[in-house]
């Protein structure tokens, strides 16, 4: 069994004398929507059979709306992720600010305390072992 024809030229090794393949299924894309596949395949069915006008249009026209809205939703998707993370930003920033407003007071709290344990004078007298002045000023 020779792959070469009467006229010297080489058929294809899939060719079968008088045997009529299918066509092979169109590809689809991985990356794109299913239904866009769908859509795709379709038009290419009645593209070989030739489409109705109107029906061409209608597919061109979801096909146009749903690409077209493709980056329109990964701006959305962007833009709400942005602010999600500032939201969790200024959430942490008044946390934050409040436990340290606590530690203020507690640091006040205890520095009040402190003073009124103390005898009356007995902060000169420790500011003067402190430094060795014996005024404040």
């Amino acid at each position: 069994m020779s792959d070469k024809r009467e006229d010297g030229s080489q058929k294809a090794p899939d060719q079968d004398a008088g045997a009529s393949h299918p066509p092979p299924p169109p590809k689809t894309d991985p990356l794109l929507n299913p239904t866009v596949n769908g859509l795709l395949s379709l038009c290419r069915e009645y593209g070989r059979q030739g489409m109705p006008p109107h029906l061409m249009d209608s597919i061109n026209q979801v096909l146009v709306t749903v690409l077209g809205s493709g980056p329109a939703f990964a701006a959305l998707e962007s833009m709400l992720s942005a602010n999600q993370a500032n939201g969790l930003m200024y959430h942490n920033a008044v946390a934050q600010q409040q436990k340290t407003n606590v530690i203020a007071m507690v640091a006040t709290a205890n520095c009040v305390a402190k003073l009124l344990e103390m005898q009356p004078g007995t902060i000169w007298d420790e500011l003067k072992q402190g430094d060795g002045t014996s005024s404040p000023m």
